[in-house]
């Protein structure tokens, strides 16, 4: 299943066959128990109430007991995540929502005092901000500490010997590394690096003597930097460099009773590597070749004796686009480095990131070793240890409410469905995506894929979406229900059973955070199709008329609702829904001619054949029927100049001339501003749109910010939808 048992320094004196690991484990997984050089690893589901277990974060009591924040993603939304805390202080886990205000719980870091009561340091999504929880008065309390804009993402928390706070985190927005403390008794915010792109990926740790130490990453150089306040003042360092980027993401840091200092890191070309100054001066040490090239989630923490305990994340290209991932840890308590695989899951698609990301470690007074973690395939938090301590994962006492449609999750893209039940055989659902990201060419129609799974068929099929139109940013497929998966038919069909879920999902690579996340929304199956009115006898011989019918505004199509739909014989007709979508169900088989309609928007028809028991699927984009303004017509739109070079916090001024067909000047014509998602992290634009004068000129102010690169600003017009251009910012140092 891997390949090997130990890494680094050790090699395997013993060739075990392949198939005989996959049989040990086989038996070894119905117990939950993989075993390791220093005991039996033991893991268990700490929380599986929906989506959640990212950003974990893992502290111990002083009598042992595990406490563990995390977020909370349920909602799938983007609307409501929160922040979640369990702990297991009385055998069981106790699960608890601290924050439920809107998109938050990201970024969490978990710190216990010498009372024991809880500190948690987390951001938000959109609002992001600087927030902290405890409960250290008794019941839970959350305050905003830094509401500066872009603030609050990477946050780390530790506590002094006298329980004082200590955050580290990012200001997204300057590239900055800050610092949040109450060590004076108050709430106090400053910056601590600005050099660069910087600030990302915190850890922070406190010395026994009060004294701070941070590492970070500083994008810009490829540097993991370190920061602490060991002589009085603040001094920033360089500690590992091999050029631009991903250096340092992830890292850890820990401090020993030395007040030696202890740094896990990945340097962005598959290795975890190892940093420390305990002989006197920096040496770093290549712990673990990964499978991986990128490297990924680390923990470090240190035990009574000051040996280093190491947990990360791994993934293994297997084939067919499949991975196998690990959550792994590594120590050199015996004199050496030692590595074993603690949890591992197979045939992981490439989306995926498995199980073993947002790790955090931590060990006990008798050196046994707590890991927290995620397992992203099955959206739970999970918790391993190989101390001898059992706990209990009490039921669920509710089940998370059905997912809304749409979709969305404060991203690029939004997702719907055409229903949110289906019957077992023989059903159609229709999907339709919008992610303008998707939208590459204007000249033809592309393409986008969605995953299509059940708990009969869990493998599924990937179902291909085509753009409705070119430069709609829409695209839409459809498939069925059937007893057994076909995904060859069309349209292809998902194999389900009765009361499955259906879930439909999409990987959003392309967004505001630069990250990615999935989107999915659901369809309940039923045992039967929607029942026939019983008042008057039906024709045997009947179809179903399914589809979508949506609205073109400018470059965008979206669900129209209220429109109707209706046959041009027999008195067939169905209204749209919220989503769009409508169903005609006991239409006699035959030819009809089908018509859309809806109010300010140009009626649509197609010719249909309906079959006996077969679906008929029917889409319809309407055009609006609002006339545009007469006179000189926007044909064409130039931008001077055509290339802006900027410095960091330099402005710049452009001008943008809007004509007709012969030449003519286009008055008051609206011109929309539209920044591609990396360019928005460097430049901004003012206003965001504007009107043309009796020149058909409109001017705009483009101010670089502190992150140097490429930006694209697209100029458009409001009501055209062909006419527009685009204009490239370089923002250089």
């Amino acid at each position: 299943m891997h390949r090997n048992i130990e890494s680094g320094k050790w090699r395997k004196s013993i060739m075990i066959n392949r198939r005989f690991l996959l049989g040990l484990f086989l038996v070894f997984i119905n117990s939950f128990v993989v075993a390791n050089v220093f005991g039996s690893w033991k893991t268990e589901t700490v929380d599986s109430s929906g989506w959640v277990g990212s950003y974990s974060s893992l502290a111990l009591d002083s009598s042992g007991n595990v406490h563990i924040s995390y977020h909370d993603y349920s909602d799938y939304t983007g609307v409501n995540p929160s922040l979640k805390y369990a702990n297991n202080a009385d055998g069981s886990w106790k699960i608890k929502t601290i924050d439920s205000s809107k998109n938050v719980g990201y970024h969490t870091s978990i710190a216990v005092d010498s009372s024991n009561k809880i500190h948690i340091s987390y951001t938000g999504s959109g609002i992001d901000y600087l927030r902290y929880a405890t409960n250290k008065d008794g019941s839970w309390s959350t305050t905003i500490l830094d509401s500066s804009e872009g603030v609050g993402k990477y946050t780390s928390i530790a506590i002094d010997s006298s329980d004082r706070v200590h955050i580290s985190y990012n200001d997204y927005d300057n590239n900055d590394l800050k610092y949040a403390t109450n060590a004076s008794g108050s709430w106090k915010t400053s910056t601590i690096d600005s050099l660069g792109w910087v600030g990302e990926y915190s850890s922070i740790a406190i010395d026994k003597s009060d004294k701070v130490h941070i590492c970070y990453e500083n994008y810009t150089e490829g540097y993991l930097r370190y920061a602490t306040n060991a002589s009085g003042s603040w001094v920033t360092s360089t500690l590992y460099s091999v050029g631009y980027g991903y250096v340092g993401l992830v890292n850890s840091i820990a401090v020993d009773g030395s007040g030696k200092v202890h740094i896990s890191f990945c340097d962005g070309n598959g290795h975890l590597k190892y940093i420390t100054n305990a002989s006197g001066s920096w040496v770093t040490t290549t712990v673990d070749n990964l499978a991986s090239d990128f490297g990924g989630y680390n923990s470090v923490a240190l035990d009574s004796s000051g040996n280093v305990h190491i947990s990360y994340y791994d993934k293994e290209y297997q084939d067919y686009n499949k991975y196998n991932t690990s959550l792994k840890y590594v120590t050199n308590t015996s004199g050496s480095w030692v590595t074993t695989t603690v949890d591992s899951s197979e045939d992981v698609s490439s989306s995926d990131s498995g199980l073993g990301g947002y790790n955090s470690i931590a060990v006990d007074k008798s050196g046994k070793v707590h890991i927290s973690y995620h397992d992203s395939t099955n959206k739970i938090l999970k918790y391993a240890t190989n101390s001898d301590q059992s706990t209990t994962t009490p039921t669920p006492s509710a089940t998370p409410t059905a997912t809304p449609t749409p979709t969305t999750t404060g991203h690029t893209a939004a997702l719907w469905l055409s229903k949110s039940e289906a019957f077992q055989d023989g059903d159609s659902i229709v999907v339709t995506l919008w992610d303008w990201d998707l939208n590459t060419s204007s000249s033809y129609a592309d393409t986008g894929r969605v995953k299509i799974k059940s708990n009969t068929d869990t493998t599924g099929f990937s179902l291909t979406l085509t753009e409705t139109r070119v430069n709609s940013g829409t695209f839409k497929s459809t498939f069925m229900t059937a007893n057994t998966t076909d995904s060859s038919a069309s349209p292809p069909k998902i194999g389900v059973a009765e009361s499955d879920t259906i879930t439909v999902s999409y990987l959003d690579n392309l967004n505001a955070d630069g990250n990615s996340t999935t989107i999915t929304s659901t369809v309940s199956v039923t045992d039967e199709a929607t029942p026939t009115p019983t008042a008057t006898p039906t024709p045997t011989e009947t179809g179903i008329i399914v589809g979508t019918v949506t609205g073109t505004d400018d470059y965008f199509e979206f669900p129209l609702p209220g429109a109707t739909v209706s046959t041009d014989t027999g008195g067939y007709s169905a209204t749209t829904g919220l989503d769009g979508s409508y169903t005609i169900a006991d239409v006699s088989a035959g030819d009809y001619t089908l018509t859309a309609s809806a109010t300010d928007y140009d009626s649509a028809s197609q010719s249909i054949t309906v079959t006996t028991d077969g679906v008929t699927v029917a889409d319809f984009a309407l055009a609006s029927s609002i006339a545009p303004p007469t006179g000189c017509e926007a044909e064409s739109i130039d931008v001077s100049p055509s290339w802006l070079n900027l410095k960091r916090k330099q402005s710049g001024y452009i001008t943008v001339t809007i004509k007709g067909s012969d030449g003519c000047f286009v008055e008051g014509e609206t011109v929309k501003v539209t920044i591609n998602a990396a360019g928005k992290k460097r430049i901004s634009v003012s206003p965001t749109s504007a009107y043309t004068d009796s020149n058909g000129n409109a001017t705009f102010t483009i101010t670089a910010k502190k992150k140097p690169g490429k930006a694209r600003v697209t100029f458009s017009t409001d009501f055209y939808s062909d006419v527009r251009t685009s204009l490239n910012v370089n923002v250089s140092k």
